[in-house]
């Protein structure tokens, strides 16, 4: 069966009530693991999960704003490196696992993700 082109990951995924739930799981897992957990200390969870809400809104064609920083202002001071970045990539196309995302789905959301390494870790690009 052919899927609709004017069907967004956005709308295939689930919508907002998906993007919630997902977002909402990975930052636990995140929260839980000793590569990134100590990342998020100083930081308002609640502002942290709502900026990664609307940004991945946008990210999937979804109709949230972002007002956010752009990811390499916004990531500069943390000063990351792959392992932090390979942790995010794992615990994500974890999470989407557990939440029945089928394969290509997860494909492409992890190569959104992806996309934006450069500018998260800092490198030229």
């Amino acid at each position: 069966m052919e899927r609709s082109m004017a069907s967004s990951l956005y709308d295939r995924l689930g919508g907002e009530a998906f993007v919630d739930v997902a977002v909402d799981r990975l930052y636990q897992k995140l929260l839980d693991d000793p590569r990134v957990n100590y990342l998020f200390k100083g930081f308002s969870l609640d502002r942290l999960l709502a900026k990664q809400k609307a940004f991945l809104s946008v990210m999937f064609d979804g109709p949230r704003q972002y007002n956010g920083r752009d990811m390499r202002l916004a990531h500069a001071h943390l000063h990351l490196h792959e392992v932090h970045f390979d942790a995010l990539l794992e615990q994500l196309a974890e999470t989407l696992f557990e939440l029945g995302v089928g394969v290509q789905e997860i494909a492409e959301v992890t190569g959104i993700a992806s996309s934006f390494k450069d500018d998260v870790l800092h490198r030229p690009g």
